[in-house]
């Protein structure tokens, strides 16, 4: 997903980026999208896919990214090779499929934090990825359908993306205030996946922009409401990594390799590409230049930090 929305007019902006670039860019996702499908195949194949994948009423949450990913694959598609219509409205079916699937799974989670009072202490952001999910087939369909996608169905699942936000959040708060932390505890057990409190506020921004461009204007102000918990969410993180360098020093705290860090790539390169789809007005334009600007900066920089720690980790897990 980090890597998809950073090729939809992010990247582009910089000025080594050429024709040859975008090719070689494109391959190198629909090849990483190819090799994730081919390595949920042999967990089917050997019997393991229930318990990777489906078992555990959190890491389950996690199916979203499957949506998510297709969506911004379908993107992609339409932006480099936009004659291929035929394959994104494939995959649009495909991952409209699996959000179905998804949903039932969704309703199973809920019911067990409800039920069961041991897991509500363990959620994290990782159960809002069921308005990231909703919500990007909203953009996937504005985007291949476009005036055709009915907006009765578009509005359904915004709506839809919006109600399981609020009950995740509630169940998020509810499980901080189960658990009493201290404030500094509470920091440092802060998870890496609650960045999707404020991704899945942009993807709703976007979703709402594409299917009613009429509203852009009013969605300056939904924008200052997600720029600030933007704010706030990144402040706590910011004070949880102070806390760890305390710890364990800066390598330890932030230079080690953990897979829930691509969903801060993903989620800062939402945030900026729903301030690109923003009306440029004069009452936040300076604000709306800054983001985007040195937000393209920040998101592939991340996305090259990231790669650079993966390669790491794999290296070292090979030679150990």
């Amino acid at each position: 997903m980090a890597f998809g929305i950073m090729q939809i007019g992010l990247i582009q902006k910089f000025a080594f980026y050429n024709e040859r670039i975008e090719t070689l860019l494109a391959i190198l996702l629909f090849g990483a999208y190819g090799c994730i499908i081919s390595l949920l195949l042999m967990d089917i194949k050997k019997g393991t896919f229930y318990n990777n994948h489906l078992k555990d009423p959190i890491n389950s949450f996690t199916i979203g990214t499957w949506v998510a990913a297709t969506s911004v694959i379908i993107l992609n598609i339409t932006y480099h090779f936009p004659h291929l219509t035929t394959v994104s409205i494939g995959l649009y079916i495909i991952d409209f499929l699996i959000w179905l699937f998804y949903l039932g799974i969704i309703i199973r989670n809920y019911s067990i934090y409800i039920r069961k009072p041991k897991f509500i202490e363990k959620l994290n952001g990782v159960i809002i990825l069921s308005c990231v999910s909703t919500q990007s087939l909203v953009i996937g369909g504005e985007t291949i359908f476009k005036a055709e996608f009915p907006i009765e169905f578009a509005f359904l699942l915004i709506v839809v993306g919006a109600i399981f936000y609020i009950i995740s959040l509630t169940l998020i708060g509810r499980s901080l205030y189960l658990m009493k932390n201290t404030l500094k505890t509470a920091i440092l057990n802060w998870k890496t996946t609650n960045c999707t409190i404020h991704g899945a506020l942009s993807i709703t921004g976007l979703a709402l922009i594409v299917t009613f461009s009429f509203l852009e204007k009013w969605l300056i102000y939904y924008w200052v409401i997600v720029t600030v918990v933007f704010c706030i969410v990144e402040s706590i993180e910011g004070v949880r990594s102070i806390f760890r360098i305390q710890q364990f020093g800066i390598k330890d705290a932030l230079f080690i390799y953990h897979p829930t860090q691509w969903v801060r790539n993903f989620t800062f390169g939402m945030y900026v590409n729903f301030t690109i789809h923003l009306p440029a007005i004069s009452l936040l334009g300076n604000a709306r230049t800054i983001v985007i600007e040195g937000g393209n900066y920040i998101v592939v920089s991340l996305f090259i930090i990231e790669v650079c720690l993966l390669a790491q980790y794999k290296l070292r897990k090979r030679w150990d």
